[in-house]
């Protein structure tokens, strides 16, 4: 049987964002908050502003908003 998912939650993404800014490699932060390194790739990738950076705040509320979008 597949194991799921679970979605990323605000808390992680704060962690994202710090362990950002601090230089750390997308491996480290995903050994870090124990999660592939694909899904935080994937996060980063969707979730950067124009200029490349990464906001957990205004990206929580983005996905919230994609989430009602798809029920």
């Amino acid at each position: 049987m597949p194991k799921g998912y679970t979605h990323l939650t605000y808390g992680q993404r704060c962690h994202i964002s710090a362990y950002l800014q601090g230089n750390f490699s997308q491996k480290e932060i995903a050994a870090k908050l124990n999660i592939s390194p694909s899904t935080l790739s994937r996060e980063i990738r969707k979730n950067c502003n124009k200029d490349g950076c990464y906001a957990a705040k205004t990206t929580h509320k983005r996905a919230k908003k994609r989430k009602v979008k798809c029920y």
